[in-house]
């Protein structure tokens, strides 16, 4: 891929960067790739993107207003609509209002980061650092930002758990532990009873979930199970295929207590988020021949209406019966 960029040249950032002929790493118009903020804020943005998991599954970006370090936006959603008998008329007061409800989400999370690159010879090499310190930045502020997003669990309706601090739910493969798929179908029952919008139910589960979640599938002969045998049901971080009407999606930052009593969150994308990289810098150093990079990223989120999700408090049971 970077050998077809350096041929035919590439955008990024919105900026277009005619094909890179040798040197010591200058763009077209003479400047080095590495010290121009924009490639860096739009390639870290790029990854960020990717990395996120809680901001894949559950997040939504419906808020107005400019995420800005120590302001707030507002996130509106739309009112339920009433539905009535009817009596051959209506009055002012039948009407109801959408779109006219707004929270307000303060952009209290502020991230930095610090990192060198090192003076290249080679414009090839320059863009794989480019990459490789892109998707570093971008891993390290993602994994905080899911801790942040999966925290909004405190806003679930009550009414929606599955399990809770005192009882737990045992999820495992062992004698009288519930199976992951069937936890995971409980979760969606509860979405249905909370008449919650299912578009599209999302679900984010640990590690262990879905490791177990696997093993119970592949030894189902079935279709389910065939799919878990050709690796479409693979544990690692991010998206899986469906299961008991909804998608998973696995992380490490599940909450939980002392590895216990996870909290899984499950339905449609419902938290509202909102970010930017408030600043990007790029900087000479003095005392190495390298280009310091200095960012500092702002978020915030919030769940507005806790009752359209359910919420799952899980114990790590058994791998095998």
């Amino acid at each position: 891929m970077l050998k077809e960029l350096m041929k035919g040249g590439f955008y990024l950032g919105g900026k277009y960067y005619p094909p890179i002929m040798g040197g010591a790493g200058p763009s077209g118009s003479g400047t080095p790739l590495a010290s121009e903020s924009t490639v860096w804020s739009a390639r870290i943005l790029e990854y960020l993107d990717k990395d996120f998991v809680y901001v894949q599954a559950l997040t939504n970006r419906n808020y107005e207003g400019e995420a800005k370090k120590g302001g707030t936006v507002k996130a509106f959603y739309v009112s339920d609509v009433s539905v009535t008998d009817y009596t051959g008329g209506w009055t002012d007061n039948d009407w109801t209002a959408l779109g006219d409800n707004a929270v307000d989400i303060q952009i209290d999370k502020e991230k930095k980061f610090l990192f060198k690159v090192p003076k290249v010879r080679e414009n090839f090499s320059e863009l794989q650092l480019i990459d490789q310190g892109s998707q570093r930045a971008s891993q390290a502020v993602g994994d905080v930002i899911d801790q942040a997003i999966a925290a909004n669990y405190s806003a679930i309706a009550a009414g929606n758990g599955y399990g809770d601090d005192t009882t737990p739910i045992t999820v495992g493969l062992g004698s009288g532990e519930i199976a992951p798929s069937v936890a995971l179908a409980i979760l969606r029952e509860k979405l249905v009873t909370a008449k919650a919008p299912r578009k599209d139910p999302r679900v984010v589960i640990p590690e262990w979930f879905g490791t177990m979640l696997y093993i119970e599938l592949s030894g189902r002969v079935t279709e389910l199970g065939d799919a878990a045998t050709r690796g479409e049901f693979a544990v690692n971080t991010g998206k899986m295929k469906p299961v008991s009407g909804v998608t998973p999606f696995v992380s490490p930052n599940v909450p939980n207590a002392g590895a216990a009593k996870y909290k899984v969150m499950a339905g449609d994308n419902m938290i509202t988020f909102a970010s930017a990289i408030e600043l990007i810098e790029t900087v000479s150093l003095q005392n190495d021949f390298a280009t310091g990079v200095k960012g500092l990223y702002v978020f915030g989120s919030k769940l507005p209406r806790g009752q359209y999700m359910a919420l799952g408090t899980f114990n790590k049971g058994a791998y095998t019966a």
